[in-house]
Protein backbone atom coordinates (compact mmCIF):
# COMPACT_ATOMS: atom_id res chain seq x y z
CA UNK A 1 0.00 0.00 0.00
CA UNK A 2 2.81 2.39 0.85
CA UNK A 3 4.48 1.67 -2.48
CA UNK A 4 1.27 2.45 -4.38
CA UNK A 5 0.79 5.68 -2.42
CA UNK A 6 4.40 6.71 -3.02
CA UNK A 7 4.04 6.03 -6.74
CA UNK A 8 0.84 8.11 -6.88
CA UNK A 9 2.53 11.02 -5.08
CA UNK A 10 5.48 10.85 -7.49
CA UNK A 11 3.14 10.95 -10.48
CA UNK A 12 1.19 13.90 -9.05
CA UNK A 13 4.35 15.87 -8.31
CA UNK A 14 5.81 15.13 -11.75
CA UNK A 15 2.56 16.15 -13.45
CA UNK A 16 2.38 19.39 -11.44
CA UNK A 17 5.97 20.29 -12.35
CA UNK A 18 5.34 19.48 -16.02
CA UNK A 19 2.19 21.61 -16.16
CA UNK A 20 3.95 24.50 -14.40
CA UNK A 21 6.86 24.43 -16.84
CA UNK A 22 4.44 24.14 -19.76
CA UNK A 23 2.28 27.07 -18.62
CA UNK A 24 4.86 29.54 -17.36
CA UNK A 25 8.01 28.68 -19.30
CA UNK A 26 7.34 26.88 -22.58
CA UNK A 27 4.28 28.87 -23.68
CA UNK A 28 5.88 32.33 -23.11
CA UNK A 29 9.12 31.16 -24.71
CA UNK A 30 7.59 29.56 -27.83
CA UNK A 31 4.51 31.74 -28.11
CA UNK A 32 0.79 30.98 -27.64
CA UNK A 33 0.25 30.80 -31.39
CA UNK A 34 2.57 27.82 -31.73
CA UNK A 35 2.03 26.11 -28.35
CA UNK A 36 -1.32 26.02 -26.59
CA UNK A 37 -1.48 26.47 -22.82
CA UNK A 38 -2.87 23.66 -20.62
CA UNK A 39 -6.17 25.49 -20.08
CA UNK A 40 -6.65 25.81 -23.85
CA UNK A 41 -6.04 22.08 -24.20
CA UNK A 42 -8.72 21.40 -21.58
CA UNK A 43 -11.14 23.67 -23.44
CA UNK A 44 -10.49 21.80 -26.69
CA UNK A 45 -11.00 18.43 -25.02
CA UNK A 46 -14.29 19.72 -23.57
CA UNK A 47 -15.45 20.82 -27.01
CA UNK A 48 -14.61 17.43 -28.53
CA UNK A 49 -16.43 15.74 -25.67
CA UNK A 50 -19.55 17.88 -26.19
CA UNK A 51 -19.41 17.20 -29.93
CA UNK A 52 -19.21 13.44 -29.34
CA UNK A 53 -15.85 13.23 -31.11
CA UNK A 54 -13.37 12.47 -28.33
CA UNK A 55 -14.48 9.02 -27.16
CA UNK A 56 -14.95 7.45 -30.64
CA UNK A 57 -11.60 8.78 -31.84
CA UNK A 58 -9.81 7.61 -28.70
CA UNK A 59 -11.42 4.17 -28.88
CA UNK A 60 -10.58 3.77 -32.57
CA UNK A 61 -6.89 4.47 -31.99
CA UNK A 62 -6.68 2.40 -28.82
CA UNK A 63 -8.54 -0.60 -30.25
CA UNK A 64 -6.60 -0.60 -33.51
CA UNK A 65 -3.24 -0.41 -31.73
CA UNK A 66 -4.18 -3.11 -29.20
CA UNK A 67 -5.62 -5.58 -31.71
CA UNK A 68 -2.73 -5.14 -34.13
CA UNK A 69 -0.16 -5.43 -31.34
CA UNK A 70 -1.69 -8.68 -30.09
CA UNK A 71 -1.99 -10.04 -33.64
CA UNK A 72 1.56 -9.24 -34.70
CA UNK A 73 3.00 -10.27 -31.35
CA UNK A 74 1.16 -13.59 -31.28
CA UNK A 75 2.28 -14.42 -34.82
CA UNK A 76 5.87 -13.58 -33.86
CA UNK A 77 5.77 -15.84 -30.79
CA UNK A 78 4.18 -18.72 -32.69
CA UNK A 79 6.71 -18.41 -35.52
CA UNK A 80 9.65 -18.42 -33.10
CA UNK A 81 8.32 -21.49 -31.26
CA UNK A 82 7.63 -23.33 -34.52
CA UNK A 83 11.10 -22.65 -35.88
CA UNK A 84 12.73 -23.81 -32.63
CA UNK A 85 12.47 -27.37 -33.93
CA UNK A 86 13.85 -26.42 -37.36
CA UNK A 87 17.23 -24.72 -36.76
CA UNK A 88 18.18 -24.78 -40.45
CA UNK A 89 15.02 -22.96 -41.52
CA UNK A 90 15.38 -20.60 -38.55
CA UNK A 91 18.91 -19.64 -39.60
CA UNK A 92 17.62 -18.92 -43.10
CA UNK A 93 14.64 -16.83 -41.97
CA UNK A 94 16.20 -14.91 -39.08
CA UNK A 95 18.09 -12.48 -41.39
CA UNK A 96 14.82 -11.78 -43.22
CA UNK A 97 13.06 -11.02 -39.93
CA UNK A 98 15.98 -8.80 -38.88
CA UNK A 99 15.67 -6.96 -42.20
CA UNK A 100 11.93 -6.49 -41.61
CA UNK A 101 12.72 -5.06 -38.17
CA UNK A 102 15.31 -2.65 -39.59
CA UNK A 103 13.13 -1.60 -42.52
CA UNK A 104 11.63 1.92 -42.26
CA UNK A 105 8.09 0.55 -42.50
CA UNK A 106 6.60 4.01 -42.93
CA UNK A 107 7.64 3.62 -46.57
CA UNK A 108 5.17 0.72 -46.87
CA UNK A 109 2.12 2.78 -45.84
CA UNK A 110 1.24 3.90 -49.41
CA UNK A 111 1.43 0.27 -50.50
CA UNK A 112 -0.85 -0.74 -47.63
CA UNK A 113 -3.35 1.89 -48.79
CA UNK A 114 -3.24 0.36 -52.27
CA UNK A 115 -3.76 -3.15 -50.90
CA UNK A 116 -6.37 -2.51 -48.21
CA UNK A 117 -7.84 0.89 -49.02
CA UNK A 118 -8.69 3.31 -46.24
CA UNK A 119 -9.97 2.54 -42.78
CA UNK A 120 -8.54 0.60 -39.86
CA UNK A 121 -7.06 -2.27 -41.90
CA UNK A 122 -3.91 -0.42 -43.10
CA UNK A 123 -3.16 0.55 -39.49
CA UNK A 124 -3.61 -3.03 -38.31
CA UNK A 125 -1.35 -4.30 -41.09
CA UNK A 126 1.30 -1.67 -40.37
CA UNK A 127 1.44 -2.42 -36.64
CA UNK A 128 1.40 -6.17 -37.29
CA UNK A 129 4.46 -5.81 -39.49
CA UNK A 130 6.10 -3.72 -36.76
CA UNK A 131 5.27 -6.01 -33.82
CA UNK A 132 6.01 -9.34 -35.52
CA UNK A 133 9.83 -9.03 -35.73
CA UNK A 134 10.10 -7.61 -32.21
CA UNK A 135 8.25 -10.53 -30.63
CA UNK A 136 9.93 -13.05 -32.91
CA UNK A 137 13.38 -11.89 -31.88
CA UNK A 138 12.57 -11.55 -28.17
CA UNK A 139 11.03 -15.04 -28.10
CA UNK A 140 13.96 -16.48 -30.04
CA UNK A 141 16.32 -14.91 -27.51
CA UNK A 142 14.43 -16.62 -24.71
CA UNK A 143 14.49 -19.95 -26.51
CA UNK A 144 18.27 -19.77 -26.85
CA UNK A 145 18.53 -19.70 -23.06
CA UNK A 146 16.56 -22.93 -22.61
CA UNK A 147 18.69 -25.69 -21.09
CA UNK A 148 19.14 -28.19 -23.91
CA UNK A 149 19.87 -30.94 -21.40
CA UNK A 150 16.37 -30.52 -20.01
CA UNK A 151 14.90 -30.69 -23.51
CA UNK A 152 16.91 -33.85 -24.23
CA UNK A 153 15.81 -35.41 -20.94
CA UNK A 154 12.16 -34.74 -21.71
CA UNK A 155 12.60 -36.21 -25.18
CA UNK A 156 14.14 -39.36 -23.69
CA UNK A 157 11.06 -39.65 -21.47
CA UNK A 158 9.03 -39.69 -24.71
CA UNK A 159 7.50 -36.28 -24.20
CA UNK A 160 6.02 -34.95 -27.44
CA UNK A 161 7.11 -31.66 -28.99
CA UNK A 162 3.79 -30.16 -28.00
CA UNK A 163 4.31 -31.22 -24.40
CA UNK A 164 7.87 -29.88 -24.36
CA UNK A 165 6.66 -26.60 -25.88
CA UNK A 166 3.78 -26.09 -23.43
CA UNK A 167 5.48 -27.36 -20.28
CA UNK A 168 8.96 -25.94 -20.81
CA UNK A 169 9.49 -23.60 -23.75
CA UNK A 170 6.43 -21.40 -23.35
CA UNK A 171 6.85 -21.02 -19.60
CA UNK A 172 10.55 -20.27 -19.95
CA UNK A 173 10.04 -17.57 -22.58
CA UNK A 174 7.03 -15.78 -21.04
CA UNK A 175 9.27 -13.11 -19.50
CA UNK A 176 10.98 -12.49 -22.83
CA UNK A 177 7.58 -12.27 -24.53
CA UNK A 178 6.45 -9.69 -21.96
CA UNK A 179 9.59 -7.63 -22.67
CA UNK A 180 8.87 -7.86 -26.39
CA UNK A 181 5.35 -6.53 -25.93
CA UNK A 182 6.70 -3.73 -23.72
CA UNK A 183 9.09 -2.73 -26.51
CA UNK A 184 6.53 -3.06 -29.31
CA UNK A 185 3.71 -1.22 -27.51
CA UNK A 186 4.87 2.37 -28.16
CA UNK A 187 5.64 1.49 -31.79
CA UNK A 188 2.10 0.14 -32.17
CA UNK A 189 0.54 3.39 -31.00
CA UNK A 190 2.92 5.46 -33.12
CA UNK A 191 2.17 3.36 -36.20
CA UNK A 192 -1.58 3.72 -35.84
CA UNK A 193 -1.29 7.49 -35.35
CA UNK A 194 0.90 7.83 -38.44
CA UNK A 195 -1.51 5.86 -40.62
CA UNK A 196 -4.50 7.81 -39.29
CA UNK A 197 -2.74 11.11 -39.91
CA UNK A 198 -1.88 10.17 -43.47
CA UNK A 199 -5.50 9.20 -44.08
CA UNK A 200 -6.71 12.38 -42.41
CA UNK A 201 -9.83 10.68 -41.07
CA UNK A 202 -10.63 8.54 -38.06
CA UNK A 203 -9.00 8.20 -34.67
CA UNK A 204 -6.75 10.59 -32.83
CA UNK A 205 -4.48 10.76 -35.86
CA UNK A 206 -7.38 12.21 -37.85
CA UNK A 207 -7.95 14.84 -35.17
CA UNK A 208 -4.24 15.65 -35.23
CA UNK A 209 -4.24 16.03 -39.01
CA UNK A 210 -7.34 18.24 -39.08
CA UNK A 211 -6.09 20.43 -36.24
CA UNK A 212 -2.71 20.85 -37.93
CA UNK A 213 -4.46 21.72 -41.19
CA UNK A 214 -6.22 24.62 -39.47
CA UNK A 215 -3.05 25.65 -37.58
CA UNK A 216 -4.91 24.85 -34.35
CA UNK A 217 -2.18 24.35 -31.75
CA UNK A 218 -4.78 23.61 -29.07
CA UNK A 219 -6.27 20.76 -31.09
CA UNK A 220 -2.86 19.31 -31.86
CA UNK A 221 -1.81 19.40 -28.21
CA UNK A 222 -5.16 17.99 -27.04
CA UNK A 223 -4.88 14.98 -29.36
CA UNK A 224 -1.24 14.52 -28.36
CA UNK A 225 -2.19 14.53 -24.67
CA UNK A 226 -4.84 11.83 -25.18
CA UNK A 227 -2.39 9.77 -27.23
CA UNK A 228 0.15 10.11 -24.42
CA UNK A 229 -2.40 8.80 -21.92
CA UNK A 230 -3.04 5.78 -24.15
CA UNK A 231 0.70 5.18 -24.45
CA UNK A 232 1.12 5.34 -20.69
CA UNK A 233 -1.76 2.89 -20.25
CA UNK A 234 -0.26 0.39 -22.70
CA UNK A 235 3.16 0.79 -21.14
CA UNK A 236 1.76 0.33 -17.64
CA UNK A 237 -0.04 -2.87 -18.57
CA UNK A 238 2.99 -4.39 -20.28
CA UNK A 239 5.28 -3.40 -17.40
CA UNK A 240 2.87 -4.95 -14.90
CA UNK A 241 2.79 -8.21 -16.87
CA UNK A 242 6.57 -8.18 -17.17
CA UNK A 243 6.99 -7.73 -13.40
CA UNK A 244 4.55 -10.56 -12.71
CA UNK A 245 6.54 -12.93 -14.90
CA UNK A 246 9.81 -11.81 -13.33
CA UNK A 247 8.36 -12.51 -9.88
CA UNK A 248 7.15 -15.89 -11.05
CA UNK A 249 10.59 -16.85 -12.32
CA UNK A 250 12.19 -15.66 -9.07
CA UNK A 251 9.77 -17.68 -6.95
CA UNK A 252 10.35 -20.81 -8.96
Amino acid sequence: MKRVLLTAVQWIVSLAVLLALWQWWLVPMIGPVFLAAPNEVLVQLGEWWDDGVLLPATWTTFATATVALLLGGTLGVIAALALYWNPTIRQVLEPAVAALYAMPKIALVPLLFIWFGRGATPGVAFVTLSAFPVLFMSTSTGLRTVDQRTVAALARMRASRRQIATKLLVRHTLGYVAVGFAVAGPFALLGVLVVEMLQGTGGLGGLLARSAGFFDAGGVMAAAVVATVIGLLLNGVTNLVERRFDQGRTNT
